[in-house]
């Protein structure tokens, strides 16, 4: 298992952008064009000097997948989240946030944020859907 890294750091990117690209080796993207983008806001400070909210996106087009660190304005799917509720929920697996139930349901109702339409993104099933959030769970401090 690699080493634990800080939620939403720079470094947490990198693992997240090496997961994905692995995952999407030898899928075909097509003519597919769409962006994701979660946003952290009230970060600790050492992660944002200035306080401003942390992020992260993923943009498909073009036949490739781009992932990089910070808060892409323009994404199809923004998914916007106070720092440290997300980093409760980062933390869990599905199967563990499942089980959680209430306090799951509690979180998505009354911390997160969605703009843009969260289902069809997820219809798309793209190469890391159902993976990417276990395998960065394992991997969050």
């Amino acid at each position: 298992m690699p080493e634990k890294v800080e939620f939403a750091s720079l470094e947490w990117v990198a693992v997240a952008r090496q997961t994905i690209l692995q995952l999407s080796e030898g899928f075909d993207f097509g003519e597919l064009s769409t962006s994701f983008c979660e946003e952290f806001t009230d970060p600790p400070a050492h992660l944002s000097m200035d306080g401003s909210s942390l992020g992260w996106h993923i943009v498909v087009h073009g036949g490739s997948v781009v992932v990089e660190a910070g808060v892409l304005e323009s994404a199809d799917v923004m998914i916007t989240v106070p720092y440290q509720k997300a980093l409760w929920f980062a933390r869990l697996t599905n199967a563990e946030a499942e089980a959680e139930g209430p306090a799951r349901d509690k979180f998505r109702r009354e911390s997160v944020r969605v703009t843009g339409d969260l289902k069809a993104f997820r219809a798309l099933e793209l190469p890391w859907s159902g993976k990417l959030h276990d395998i960065l769970a394992a991997m969050t401090a």
